[in-house]
């Protein structure tokens, strides 16, 4: 495979391995990412939306028959976490390849909920309590980033890290220097856009040496539990509840 983010690359080589010409491909899937020939992860993301979409269905088929912690259990066990695997590579990429992710988990916001297409998501979310998919990527890459500099993994990814100011009398006190970048795409990469969250983060969480408290501390702070009464009562009942809490029910339809 040629990596490049030329439109019109250069093909005139040959690599041969045995007397056997090796055929160049546009993608290839490594520990489960898609890498594509002209570093985007728009073959990643149609991947993935389409394996979300399969367990996704099983989901809407039962969405009368279980229980709304049953659906949210289901989705955060099979649907989400196949949204957010390698997520914290992908998120530089497109927007509109991004929206389609989130496109897949406002319909299950919906089926888990009861609520008709017109619902806002944001409506959704807050009734949730959960934070959005792209505030989850930006957490996950602080966290991923903590791991690396208190030496969760090895320790050769913190060489290829810009300047680290430990101890410093001034507001810069376990902070990153900002890299320099003349292109977009490599602003919205891993380590910048990491560099970023992470410098912007309170001195207090900037200053924690365990990975699982750092994790913790991010989690408390942007999401909450689920209030139990959303799940009390039959399924019937539970999104009538529902689509009233969210401003789409059939009474709103008949006033207006």
């Amino acid at each position: 495979m040629l990596f490049t983010k030329k439109s019109n690359p250069n093909k005139n080589f040959h690599i041969m391995i045995n007397n056997d010409i090796v055929k160049l491909s546009d993608s290839h899937k490594h520990l489960g990412l898609w890498l594509s020939h002209n570093l985007t992860w728009k073959k990643h993301i149609k991947e993935m939306a389409s394996k979300a979409r399969k367990r996704l269905g099983c989901l809407q088929k039962n969405k009368y028959r279980m229980s709304r912690k049953s659906l949210e259990l289901c989705y955060l066990t099979f649907v989400r976490p196949v949204l957010e695997y390698g997520c914290v590579l992908y998120d530089s990429a497109n927007k509109e390849d991004l929206d389609i992710l989130t496109e897949i988990e406002k319909e299950a916001l919906r089926v888990i909920t009861g609520a008709r297409k017109r619902c806002n998501l944001d409506t959704l979310y807050d009734d949730f309590k959960w934070p959005c998919l792209e505030k989850r990527r930006e957490n996950q890459k602080i966290v991923t980033l903590g791991k690396i500099i208190i030496k969760q993994f090895p320790s050769y990814l913190m060489k290829d890290l810009p300047t680290y100011y430990s101890q410093s009398r001034t507001h810069r006190n376990n902070t990153f220097a900002i890299p320099a970048s003349r292109h977009d795409y490599y602003t919205k990469s891993f380590i910048p856009s990491s560099i970023t969250l992470w410098n912007d983060l309170s001195p207090e969480l900037r200053a924690l040496n365990s990975y699982k408290s750092l994790k913790s501390k991010i989690k408390s702070n942007s999401e909450s539990d689920t209030p139990p009464y959303f799940h009390h009562g039959k399924r019937a009942a539970n999104i009538l509840h529902s689509k009233l809490r969210l401003g789409c029910s059939d009474l709103k339809v008949l006033c207006q």
